[in-house]
């Protein structure tokens, strides 16, 4: 029997925990992501049944996710529920047009989340059905070569920091999925190191991010004393900043290093 698979992408590691806990004493499989620019990466390739999604995300909040999911074919069929502490009355109807199966807002009850997941799951359709929703199915107008690869979509992004060269934001983004992705096609270590040294000399001083990036740009060199030292270095720093759930993606990678072994999402 094929084990569900149920993505929570989450930036508060207690919320996350707490989360996957339930759900694995449920019987499904559980994948993490701590912000946008993960979720989308790992959805697409290993394509979760069903995703669990905050809207307040580093690197591409959940709005961002929806939409990037629903602008590929294979990640466009994925059913999203968004759990968030932001307003309902502003949030609810907005994610729920962008094609989300359901929305509730922080603290939800477990058996009520539970019973939404097998419903989601078992009829793909809205729960949250009062609002109007629309298919997740990508635009028909748009061409196959727009919504079919990660490659699209980083020429996308790559369009967008044309137009907005100095996206500090974004450049780390592109850093990191070229240097992380598994695709042969969109792995790119040289041009991560170049997108890192440029945001690095606009910012001034590196984020946790950019030193896991750069963590994972060694390991793909093969050169693991300094991805690990990347790597600790952005642990603390995100440890510090409270990005709890970041700091648990990282603390998953040092151990990857220490074992002389390259990440594959």
């Amino acid at each position: 029997m094929k084990e569900t698979k149920i993505m929570i992408v989450e930036d508060d590691l207690d919320q996350a925990v707490g989360l996957s806990v339930r759900l694995r004493a449920n019987g499904y499989k559980v994948l993490f992501a701590s912000d946008g620019t993960t979720a989308f990466t790992q959805a697409c390739q290993l394509l979760p049944d069903l995703i669990i999604l905050d809207i307040g995300l580093p690197a591409g909040d959940g709005f961002k996710v929806i939409e990037w999911l629903a602008g590929m074919v294979k990640t466009a069929v994925i059913p999203v529920i968004v759990l968030s502490g932001r307003d309902p009355s502003v949030t609810r109807g907005r994610v729920l047009m962008m094609g989300a199966k359901a929305f509730f807002q922080k603290p939800i009850d477990n058996d009520i989340m539970l019973n939404t997941i097998r419903e989601v799951l078992n009829t793909n359709t809205a729960v949250n059905n009062y609002v109007p929703t629309v298919p997740t199915t990508p635009d028909t107008h748009s061409t196959s070569s727009e919504v079919c690869s990660m490659s699209s979509r980083l020429a996308r992004w790559r369009k967008e920091l044309q137009e907005n060269p100095g996206d500090t934001e974004l450049m780390t983004d592109i850093a990191q999925v070229v240097a992380s992705s598994s695709d042969p096609e969109v792995r790119n270590a040289d041009e991560a190191m170049q997108m890192l040294r440029r945001v690095m000399s606009l910012m001034g001083a590196p984020t946790a991010k950019i030193l896991d990036t750069l963590g994972i740009i060694y390991a793909g060199k093969g050169q693991f004393p300094q991805a690990l030292l990347a790597a600790r270095k952005a642990c603390g720093m995100a440890s510090a900043s409270g990005q709890t759930a970041q700091a648990f993606d990282i603390q998953r990678r040092i151990k990857l290093y220490e074992n002389n072994q390259v990440p594959t999402d």
